[in-house]
């Protein structure tokens, strides 16, 4: 096929194009960057030592509960009260998440393999621990995590997807219930647990020619951030820390070249990736995996009607990039 019946822009149907490289960079940077300012919450047992009975509150947030799932047999599958488990580490902060090195299971350590009858997997977005034979649903479960305490999404996520609020609540009735009830009886693929932002890129474009005698531009691109909260607060809080990257310049993630490595940070199932790179590594440490620097332009805001205990706002920012 010649030039001059190609289209530009693409080489394959299907490959990520601007849109899609802007939220997913965009998506990345925060999610990073959140951790970096200590977003996430550390859950671990008393004293740094396994508890074999129900503490003087009665509210042991370490401890798993079963799911109940279609998808796989009763017992297999048990779940913490968060989900958005943090894989990360190297963070630069002046504390670090857990690192799940394994857990109790009536009392007794199983480290972290999924290799064996007494294996099992770990589903970091989903906060579930799979097990490679079921356990009995009586069975105490407990393991020391940290979860994050936003939730990133994009646009294009599973449309039916149930807002659950209280999440932070392990003593939540319908939590502790065998089965889980109610929010709980959701699968916590569908489940949104607030804060959260979803992010997505605006069919809104300007461009401008970069240099004359070639096809260069300035693309210039809304990407909307709601952000979704059950307390004012931390409406207030994420709605500044997006507003305060104006004028930020930040780099873009090559996701078809992170895929085709196999750098992706987790694995299909949602367990670590042993060769996945998070997003500092994507754009320090291996620079082939850098896009194109973008950079935060215009940035305004506004309150989307709702009703409490949900908290709603929009922040709309045009996000620039030099493309050849």
């Amino acid at each position: 096929m010649s030039n001059a019946t190609r289209l530009s822009g693409v080489a394959n149907y299907g490959d990520p194009l601007v849109s899609d490289l802007l939220e997913w960079s965009c998506h990345q940077f925060l999610d990073w960057g959140l951790l970096g300012v200590g977003a996430f919450t550390n859950v671990t047992f008393p004293s740094g030592t396994y508890p074999s009975g129900v503490g003087s509150h009665g509210v042991e947030p370490y401890v798993l509960r079963p799911a109940r799932d279609p998808r796989y047999t009763a017992g297999t599958v048990w779940e913490g009260f968060r989900s958005n488990w943090v894989y990360e580490s190297g963070i630069d902060y002046n504390r670090q998440p857990v690192a799940i090195s394994g857990i109790y299971v009536g009392g007794t350590f199983r480290p972290n393999t999924n290799v064996g009858a007494s294996g099992y997997k770990i589903n970091y977005p989903e906060g579930r621990v799979i097990f490679n034979t079921p356990v009995p649903t009586g069975t105490r479960i407990a393991c020391e995590f940290s979860f994050k305490n936003v939730r990133l999404d994009m646009d294009e996520a599973q449309w039916f997807k149930a807002v659950q609020f209280d999440s932070f609540n392990p003593a939540d009735p319908q939590f502790q219930s065998p089965v889980g009830s109610g929010a709980w009886d959701v699968l916590s693929a569908n489940r949104v647990q607030l804060p959260a932002i979803v992010i997505g890129a605006a069919p809104r474009v300007d461009m401008e020619g970069l240099q004359m005698g070639n096809l260069s531009r300035v693309h210039s691109q809304d990407v909307v951030f709601h952000i979704l909260a059950e307390t004012k607060f931390d409406r207030k809080q994420l709605h500044d820390i997006i507003v305060n990257q104006w004028q930020r310049r930040i780099e873009g993630v090559d996701k078809k070249k992170l895929a085709t490595d196999g750098r992706f940070p987790l694995t299909y199932d949602g367990q670590i990736n042993p060769s996945g790179y998070n997003y500092q590594q994507m754009v320090d440490t291996n620079t082939t995996y850098r896009w194109r620097k973008m950079t935060f332009e215009e940035i305004r805001s506004m309150e989307v009607p709702s009703k409490p205990p949900l908290f709603r706002a929009a922040v709309r920012a045009t996000i620039s990039v030099d493309l050849p």
